[in-house]
């Protein structure tokens, strides 16, 4: 099974898709690891995304689907793989439909977790990540079990850097002007399935296998 997770920045893409990961044993692929680890073990794709990435520039859309490509074929233990942070435009949807008929896969999914936009300022505020095993989690849906301290690694959480109340109305302005042209591409293919994500994680998380299931 393969998946795209979309939804406005706060709605719980990174926490649904590693949900996803764990229980149907999907490769979980997020973009942004994805240029990190290229760029640490300098590939020729990592040298070749560090350069727009050390001027500031967004890394073009090919290395990106490059990238992705790679790692899709490196898939001999997973049943599939879930795409998190990717397509986040129209152009970037119709790449990846292309990458998967080259190597003989197509889409499944795309699940949609709906969250009303007047909730998204209260969720980002409690959005936490661990600086070091880059997990995460949310002080209202998904809440370390220890105060600001990672369940797995004990390290102290921080917030992310563009979790600032500055920032967030900009990214959702970029989302639906980029993104929600994506929701309409995967609606007229029949995948697109919304889930209410205005709920704890793991109730979210039911609500995602109940439709997977249908």
């Amino acid at each position: 099974m393969n998946v795209v997770l979309l939804g406005i920045p706060g709605s719980g893409k990174g926490t649904q898709a590693n949900f996803l990961k764990k229980r149907l044993k999907l490769k979980a692929i997020l973009t942004g690891d994805l240029l990190r680890e290229a760029v640490e073990k300098g590939t020729k794709l990592g040298e070749d995304a560090k350069e727009f990435m050390e001027k500031g520039d967004l890394v073009p859309d090919q290395i990106i689907l490059d990238l992705i490509e790679e790692k899709i074929k490196e898939q001999k233990n997973f049943s599939g793989f879930v795409l998190d942070g990717f397509p986040r435009t129209l152009t970037q949807a119709e790449g990846l439909d292309l990458l998967l008929e080259r190597t003989g896969k197509s889409l499944d999914y795309a699940i949609k977790l709906n969250l009303p936009k007047e909730r998204v300022l209260k969720r980002l505020e409690g959005r936490l990540v661990c600086p070091f095993c880059e997990a995460f989690y949310n002080l209202e849906t998904n809440p370390p079990k220890k105060d600001l301290l990672c369940d797995f690694c004990t390290k102290k959480l921080i917030r992310r850097s563009d979790d600032k109340k500055d920032l967030i109305a900009t990214r959702i302005q970029v989302y639906q002007k980029k993104t929600e042209p994506v929701e309409d591409y995967y609606q007229k293919q029949g995948k697109l399935k919304i889930v209410d994500g205005d709920a704890k994680a793991d109730l979210v998380f039911e609500r995602i296998l109940a439709v997977l299931k249908k």
